[in-house]
């Protein structure tokens, strides 16, 4: 009887297959995707001026943890609702979201293990931002206002944020599938960027409105808030119990998103002590990693997507190919397969769009910059910072298709496990990138400028009659 439910199943996987990525031209996945990444590279551009901003608002100053958590709660909460998209897309795809019973219980339990998994990751990096700080003997959260304070603003931002933007993705996949437009070419790279915008925003407004009420004398109100969004944690359950797939994701889906955490929270620390030596990395950084986010949130999306439709059984690779088959750069990049035709269109047209977000980010920065401060514009830099991005966008096309692929040989399905483990990579070798970036660029021009100077000295320092007799002779 086994083998006969095996054979049925293995019909209707062949029935139900669309195979897509074959059927997508390069044109059309090009077009498909333009927007998005558009709005995506508006998104990085916000997310830095915004997060540049932050470095002097009165809450930020006073509680410099809210400089490394921010980053890394923001990671987060993008990389839950980058799976809640890829998710839903693939089953768009499938057509199990065409029924409005199915598409509506669907929903629902997204939402509910969404909410649900964001309070339990954001309540882990407060937590460990609070150890990290009294290890390093910080005297700003050695009172209980501060913490209180710190844990209010995050979980109010993080949780009414990631709402709103998985309200939206629902809306643009629905949309997506009802004028046949691929949902994988546009809400995995818009939950990729917008999200850290939106994130970082909603933790800047709430740390202004609740500011004087927590640190001054109404510090109830951030109890009373803590306690409300903790007394939502069993709904959340009761809603994601309304769909099986959702319950085993609560249950086993949690290994890939502790490890993000914990690489989305080294990178925060990297970056904010980038950020105390190179102030300007704070504009910056966003571009960079939100750029080559959403694309290799996309091609993960993707080739989840294809192999959930295909006739291939979770554990079985496409071509009864080994997994050792995609340890190949070559193979990644330069075969004819689906997904390198794919990595070649995201690796070849990122450069144009990394050139107009930084050119319109240098713009902005020198005439908005809120501290005054007027950043030079080089071409040294420009040429540099494309050469990082593109090495950054090059690791993460070629992680993104041999981990996908990995994790569907080990049974366990890409949409869940495959991009938080991706983008917190992404943040982690991002961040690295851009600080050794800063780190070579500031000790090259250090040295040009000394070189510089001890020839300008040298040439104040020559005896004119000396060089006049010199040149008579």
């Amino acid at each position: 009887s086994q083998a006969k439910e095996d054979e049925k199943e293995d019909v209707s996987a062949k029935d139900s297959s669309i195979p897509f990525l074959a059927e997508e031209s390069l044109k059309k996945v090009f077009l498909q995707s333009l927007f998005p990444f558009l709005l995506g590279g508006i998104s990085s551009i916000g997310t830095g001026q915004v997060l540049h901003y932050a470095q002097s608002s009165t809450s930020y100053v006073e509680i410099p943890e809210f400089m490394e958590i921010t980053p890394a709660l923001s990671g987060l909460k993008g990389n839950i609702e980058c799976i809640l998209a890829s998710k839903l897309s693939t089953l768009a795809h499938q057509g199990v979201l065409d029924e409005a019973k199915n598409r509506n219980s669907i929903i629902i339990a997204g939402i509910g293990l969404q909410q649900f998994q964001v309070v339990i990751m954001t309540l882990l990096a407060t937590i460990g931002s609070l150890i990290t700080s009294l290890i390093n003997q910080s005297n700003c959260l050695l009172n209980g206002k501060p913490v209180l304070f710190l844990f209010s603003v995050s979980f109010l931002s993080i949780t009414t944020s990631s709402f709103l933007i998985s309200t939206l993705l629902i809306g643009l996949i629905i949309g997506a599938r009802k004028y046949n437009i691929n949902p994988d070419n546009v809400t995995t790279p818009i939950a990729s960027s917008l999200s850290d915008l939106v994130a970082i925003a909603a933790m800047l407004l709430f740390a202004f409105l609740l500011h004087d009420s927590i640190l001054g004398e109404r510090w109830y109100v951030g109890i009373i808030l803590l306690s409300l969004l903790l007394l939502l944690m069993p709904f959340w359950l009761w809603l994601l119990h309304r769909r099986e797939e959702m319950i085993k994701v609560a249950k086993s889906g949690w290994v890939t998103l502790v490890l993000s955490c914990i690489l989305s929270s080294v990178a925060g620390a990297i970056l904010t002590k980038a950020i105390s030596k190179y102030p300007d990395i704070s504009i910056f950084a966003p571009i960079l990693m939100g750029i080559s986010g959403n694309r290799t949130a996309m091609q993960s999306s993707r080739i989840s997507t294809q192999l959930h439709t295909s006739s291939n059984r979770p554990g079985y690779l496409p071509d009864e190919r080994r997994l050792v088959t995609y340890l190949s750069p070559y193979r990644a990049f330069c075969s004819n397969d689906d997904d390198a035709r794919g990595a070649r269109l995201l690796l070849l047209t990122a450069p144009p769009f990394q050139i107009l977000f930084i050119t319109i980010a240098f713009i902005i920065a020198y005439f908005f910059d809120p501290t005054g401060k007027k950043i030079p514009l080089h071409p040294a830099f420009f040429f540099a910072y494309i050469l990082t991005a593109m090495f950054h966008m090059f690791i993460l096309l070629y992680l993104s298709q041999m981990c996908v692929h990995a994790m569907w040989s080990y049974k366990l399905d890409p949409d869940f496990h495959a991009i938080p483990f991706l983008a917190g990579m992404g943040d982690l070798l991002g961040t690295a990138l851009i600080y050794g970036f800063f780190s070579v660029l500031t000790a090259v021009q250090s040295r040009d400028g000394e070189i510089i100077q001890v020839i300008k000295n040298a040439t104040e320092n020559i005896d004119p009659t000396r060089s006049a007799i010199c040149m008579s002779t």
